[in-house]
């Protein structure tokens, strides 16, 4: 684990520096679309600079995208806790966790014995993969983030990485999947202040959207 990040961060900063000359040479661009014409001998605005809520987001995204590559790479050690054979890892209401956040359904990963074989499976790895936790998402209670974050609540990350490698590194792409859906939280929450002030409104919703049932499944074809 300690490698891994090493070599993380390594590459982190490397992406992270072209992410911000994008975001920089885009923000610019639109300013000088949206400038009129100058009076002569007047300076034109500043190119204003980037909020701090979307500098979150967009380097959080960043972080998460490679979070995610790393736990796709290493989906065979992953695997390895289908064929255990000792006792229940204590640790496994935090891959619970891991489970409910990209959606898998509550019995899909309600006990330890499910939860082995779940996440060795396609089911599992497809929803992880397709995972987006930065926009407005459908969830049950139990799904919200902030249920996630209520079982996270006095975990002892260190114990987790030394006793169980798996389980670490997806809790560590989970950590930080909250930390981006809290940031495009704020960002959505700024948009609608922005509009409000200038008189419009904000169409989109800010929040998930937190439902108590899930969704039925469509009716069998005939």
């Amino acid at each position: 684990m300690s490698a891994a990040r090493t070599a993380l961060g390594e590459e982190l900063q490397g992406l992270l520096d072209v992410s911000k000359e994008e975001a920089t040479a885009a923000r610019t661009e639109k300013h000088e679309a949206s400038l009129g014409e100058v009076a002569e001998g007047e300076e034109p605005p500043p190119v204003p600079e980037e909020p701090e809520v979307e500098t979150a987001l967009r380097e959080g995204k960043i972080k998460l995208m490679k979070l995610k590559e790393a736990a796709v790479a290493n989906r065979d050690m992953v695997a390895t806790m289908k064929g255990r054979t000792d006792a229940p890892s204590r640790h496994w209401s935090v891959l619970q966790a891991v489970c409910l956040s990209i959606k898998s359904t509550p019995d899909a990963c309600d006990s330890w014995e499910k939860l082995q074989s779940y996440v060795a499976s396609d089911a599992f790895w497809t929803l992880f993969e397709a995972c987006d936790v930065s926009s407005v998402r459908d969830v049950l209670m139990v799904q919200s983030a902030e249920a996630i974050k209520a079982t996270l609540e006095g975990i002892d990350t260190k114990n987790v990485e030394r006793t169980h490698v798996p389980i670490s590194m997806l809790m560590e792409w989970l950590q930080q999947a909250i930390v981006v859906h809290d940031a495009a939280v704020e960002v959505r929450k700024a948009k609608k202040a922005a509009a409000e002030e200038a008189g419009g409104t904000y169409e989109d919703a800010v929040e998930d959207n937190i439902t108590d049932k899930p969704a039925e499944a469509p009716p069998a074809e005939e």
